[in-house]
């Protein structure tokens, strides 16, 4: 197959295929090791990232990465390391260029935009998974919940696809990274896998249960030893950017971007909550992120120190730039004010993460 580009089209093609040649090394070669070492490093447009793991290695054993399904998917065909261990546009279509739709992520069950799309062709294959190439979008079909709020009386559906109904609705999003997990306070993007009085790996369990059984078609469920063991690869996992093109590494010269700082960085629910819910008392604290504060005053004229002024001026924004924050449940009800002057630290409050 013969792919024209130029410019840096043709970089970030390279890049792509290096990252899915290396990926497809590691991951599922034979002639490496049962484990990566940590980090593992992966380029991306602007740089590299890392993913380091709290047990020093990323186990290859794990069932996170084999085919405990039906349909040929592993957890691994949605979370990709290379792509901050989610999917991409990009890296979706390269897929299909080279296995011409029949890499496991292309499965109708969730990956064309009707169950009953079409796939015996390229062609079809194209079609029923557009949304998928185009945006990296899985469609996830949930019925509307006893005693809802609200009713469906019509739907318009462009893709025709008879298994969307009025009571059964189809709903599109890219699936979230696994990595960075232990800083999260819901699990999913409508929090359907978080449970009250549940723990975080409670919550993960139950979402890589229901993953297995949905998305990769599983005719049993994952046994509970399974699914401790992926749980616990999931936890163990921190990913970040961790050298930028222009300003080179972004733990150097006293900063400490990258992931290596993030296993003793403290954490817990409302660990700098606005509303005041602190557990330990502290009042909310602005200033969220400090990581850079040791670039803001560099000297020097060249393109890396100006890129690294950059990056810590846009630290400070982040902290301090006025905003109108409106409409927020949770926020502008709890406080009773229709308006609450705040910053970006307002909303994504947990420090340095």
């Amino acid at each position: 197959m013969f792919i024209q580009c130029s410019g840096f089209s043709c970089r970030f093609l390279s890049i792509l295929v290096l990252n899915v040649t290396i990926g497809l090394l590691v991951f599922t070669s034979p002639a490496f090791s049962q484990s990566v070492p940590s980090p593992l490093v992966s380029l991306d447009p602007n740089g590299t990232i890392s993913t380091i793991s709290t047990t020093g290695s990323i186990d290859l054993t794990n069932p996170f990465f084999k085919n405990i399904g039906s349909n040929g998917r592993t957890c691994l065909s949605c979370h990709v390391p290379s792509q901050g261990w989610s999917i991409s546009p990009p890296d979706i279509a390269l897929r299909f260029l080279t296995t011409l739709g029949t890499d496991p992520i292309f499965r109708p069950v969730d990956g064309a935009v009707c169950p009953s799309a079409k796939v015996a062709t390229v062609l079809e294959r194209l079609s029923a998974y557009r949304l998928l190439l185009k945006k990296g979008l899985i469609r996830i079909s949930m019925p509307v919940p006893s005693g809802a709020q609200f009713s469906i009386l019509s739907i318009a559906d462009p893709y025709s696809c008879r298994e969307t109904t009025k009571s059964q609705p189809a709903l599109y999003r890219r699936p979230l990274p696994s990595t960075n997990l232990p800083f999260l306070a819901t699990v999913m993007w409508d929090g359907r896998e978080t449970f009250a009085g549940e723990s975080l790996d409670q919550n993960l369990t139950s979402q890589a249960s229901d993953a297995t059984t949905g998305h990769a078609q599983a005719m049993v469920a994952p046994s509970p030893e399974q699914l401790a063991q992926i749980v616990s690869l999931e936890s163990s996992l921190l990913t970040a950017q961790t050298y930028d093109k222009a300003a080179g590494p972004l733990n150097n010269a006293g900063a400490h971007g990258g992931p290596y700082s993030l296993p003793s960085e403290p954490f817990f629910l409302g660990i700098n909550d606005p509303l005041g819910g602190n557990p330990s008392g502290a009042a909310f604290n602005p200033n969220v992120f400090d990581i850079y504060n040791s670039w803001l005053n560099l000297s020097g004229h060249d393109r890396q120190s100006a890129a690294r002024r950059s990056i810590a001026r846009g630290e400070v924004l982040f902290n301090t730039f006025p905003i109108s924050i409106t409409d927020v449940a949770g926020l502008n009800d709890a406080l009773g004010q229709k308006t609450v002057t705040g910053t970006c630290s307002t909303c994504h409050d947990a420090p340095n993460v």
